[in-house]
């Protein structure tokens, strides 16, 4: 599976960090590339082939580098000015993004970078995100094929502080943290926008591409230190959508929602008509009896409310030609007093029950319904049940 793998130094007194793409059936005459990240100093390529290796700067001279990403042949990097992508096939620097104004030191609120395919890269940074797309030139300029557009840009509604963005299909899941007015990282050159309380969490949000809210929960990620946004980090694997959010202690894997989890949810919280109605919206994606299934839940739920005829109703839909089923739901509805509602649902042929499940609703009326009875004996033929047991119940 394509990947990275991030390698760190231990044992040394600078801070080093390396990179290495991980390419899938990659050719061994393929030459092996990596980034040499030294904090403070410098951007490394380093390509080693048949003949050694050699080193090539890519950067230098503008204080710590905070975040790389490398995908295909483009590598980003952030530091205190912005953000800046290399491409290795033409050898150049394709691109500046300017980090957002009046945004919090990096060392307070880490930049974000992340690709989302080969040709759209993720840019967060304090409470704002960039969006930009990779595009080929028409002619090229100075050797550069390649240059970015920005697509998107907008501010989060709370101004939180982000903390990890990844793409989630069309929107994007974004880790953030509200520091509390106590936080040893706010001080009077660092932007705070509102008071926050010691107890507050971090959120996991999904917003559109344009920044609409779609949805926000909070996190119970284990901190036993006063939290920072720089104490939560978000990972992703694109390929398999597994999410990990990361603090001090924790690490917890989200990731997307099925449908099956989805009706679960929805039964866990006793919302039978929504998870049946839903169920069956989404029935080729479901076995047959797991719809059944579900169905038979929202069927005991009426019963138990009262709402018999509703459940009588909707014994067809669920059944078919289950004869088995049949049979359960009947005996359920006369062990609840309500075979009145169910008697004119009763199938008497695909399926045909059981003789004595016909003798059961018959020995029902004529005990508590002699005209019921008389008439669910004109309505069903006397081949569905024994005409001797009926006449022992008559004596």
């Amino acid at each position: 599976m394509p990947g990275q793998l991030e390698m760190f130094k231990l044992f040394i007194t600078e801070d080093q960090f390396f990179q290495f793409p991980l390419i899938q059936n990659m050719p061994r005459t393929l030459h092996i590339d990596f980034v040499q990240e030294e904090r403070t100093k410098k951007l490394i390529l380093n390509t080693k082939g048949w003949l050694g290796h050699s080193d090539k700067i890519i950067h230098s001279g503008e204080g710590p580098i905070y975040a790389t990403k490398w995908q295909g042949s483009l590598i980003a990097w952030g530091n205190d000015s912005g953000v800046k992508i290399y491409d290795c096939d033409s050898n150049q620097r394709i691109t500046y993004i300017e980090r957002p104004k009046n945004s919090p030191p990096a060392d307070k609120s880490r930049c974000n970078i992340c690709w989302d395919r080969s040709d759209v890269i993720i840019i967060a940074w304090g409470h704002v995100v960039k969006i930009g797309q990779v595009k080929e030139r028409a002619e090229a300029l100075s050797g550069a094929t390649k240059y970015v557009e920005l697509t998107s840009l907008f501010s989060l509604e709370d101004e939180s502080y982000i903390c990890g963005v990844a793409p989630f299909h069309k929107d994007l899941v974004i880790l953030t943290f509200g520091e509390s007015s106590e936080s040893p990282a706010n001080s009077p050159n660092v932007p705070r926008l509102h008071d926050k309380q010691d107890t507050d969490l971090p959120e996991l949000k999904i917003l559109s591409r344009q920044g609409v809210d779609i949805s926000n929960e909070s996190l119970m990620l284990v901190d036993d230190r006063h939290p920072t946004p720089m104490d939560y980090r978000l990972a992703y694997f694109g390929d398999d959508q597994q999410y990990f959010l990361m603090s001090h202690k924790d690490v917890v894997m989200a990731r997307p929602r099925d449908l099956a989890d989805h009706l679960d949810w929805e039964l866990k919280h006793e919302r039978y008509q929504k998870a049946y109605e839903e169920a069956k919206k989404n029935a080729q994606l479901l076995k047959e009896t797991e719809l059944i299934q579900i169905g038979e839940q929202y069927l005991g739920h009426l019963i138990k409310q009262g709402f018999a005829e509703r459940a009588a109703a909707l014994c067809p839909e669920i059944a078919k030609q289950d004869a088995k089923f049949w049979e359960k739901w009947i005996l359920c509805f006369a062990q609840h007093g309500f075979l009145q509602e169910i008697v004119g649902k009763i199938p008497t042929s695909s399926p045909r029950l059981t003789t004595v499940v016909y003798e059961v609703v018959l020995k029902h009326f004529l005990q508590r319904n002699k005209e019921q009875f008389y008439e669910v004996l004109k309505m069903w033929s006397p081949s569905l049940y024994g005409i001797e047991t009926i006449i022992t119940f008559v004596l």
